[in-house]
């Protein structure tokens, strides 16, 4: 009995001798692999201009005045006051197009699984409510730039 258990632990660490893993594989041999096309950094860097955004440090900490930074960079920013807001309106145009967008992916999603509202977690009805608050809110604000 003695014998068959020592072949048969033989035979598995002959087996495990021959098992090869990826953990020699050596990483990705393409620095960039997963960087941006140049149009994905154009597109980023418009908007960051357009916005009137600095380019920060990667740092946890972020001044306190940083609304009152961002205005006064947007307000210096070349332009017209005519073309910052315009270009602002066109990103927002664009931002509510993808809002939009995912909107319609859930609904549908919600439709053809036949999810109801009470299945969906407590804290997604919590939060979908203050998006809508967020919108009304939004609305109110277009239509006082709009006068």
């Amino acid at each position: 009995m003695d014998d068959f258990l020592l072949r048969l632990v033989q035979e598995e660490l002959e087996k495990a001798d021959e098992v090869s893993t990826s953990a020699g594989a050596p990483g990705y041999l393409t620095p960039k692999a997963f960087d941006q096309t140049p149009k994905e950094r154009s597109k980023r860097k418009h908007r960051k201009d357009t916005m009137g955004y600095n380019q920060m440090a990667a740092s946890n900490k972020f001044p306190s005045s940083i609304a009152e930074n961002r205005y006064y960079a947007y307000k210096k920013s070349e332009g017209t006051s005519k073309q910052k807001i315009g270009r602002s309106i066109q990103e927002l145009g664009n931002a509510l197009n993808e809002l939009d967008r995912i909107l319609k992916m859930n609904a549908r999603l919600k439709t053809e699984s036949g999810t109801s509202a009470d299945d969906l977690w407590k804290r997604t009805n919590t939060k979908l409510l203050k998006i809508e608050t967020r919108l009304l809110s939004m609305a109110n604000k277009i239509r006082d730039l709009r006068s």
